[in-house]
């Protein structure tokens, strides 16, 4: 879900997505770097064309890493789901590294070939989320 920005422009964007228990995202990489954060769970990240669950990093809620413009990765959750911010500037697209996605991966990746509804169900976890401003850095 978009919460700022809708990826296709070129400008700041923000996504949050809730990748389910078991969730298996499969190698790629986007034209965007990235600057993410674990709101909630554990997910697992590791950078890579390959997928091997071995190298992924275990990352708890406020763990933060970034996916560098072109640079393939694969992600995905074991027991327990994870939800996710990510932030860029647009437009932004996805590569595949591997041919086909895995059948448990998250619906929402869909998003980057076509506009992904609003699923609200996860900002009302996150009521800041829902805020049309959460503050200035002006001082």
């Amino acid at each position: 879900m978009f919460v700022v920005g809708d990826g296709q422009q070129k400008e700041l964007f923000s996504l949050v997505f809730k990748a389910p228990p078991n969730t298996a995202i499969q190698p790629h990489s986007h034209p965007d770097e990235r600057s993410c954060f674990v709101l909630s769970g554990l997910s697992y990240f590791a950078y890579g064309t390959v997928r091997d669950e071995t190298k992924q990093k275990a990352l708890p809620p406020g763990s933060n890493y970034t996916e560098p413009a072109g640079a393939a990765h694969f992600a995905g959750t074991r027991e327990q789901e994870a939800i996710v911010e990510c932030t860029a500037v647009g437009p932004t697209g996805m590569g595949h590294h591997s041919g086909v996605m895995a059948q448990r991966e998250w619906s929402s990746v869909k998003f980057w070939n076509t506009r992904v509804s609003l699923l609200w169900e996860i900002a009302s976890e996150f009521d800041w989320l829902r805020q049309p401003s959460v503050g200035s850095c002006e001082s």
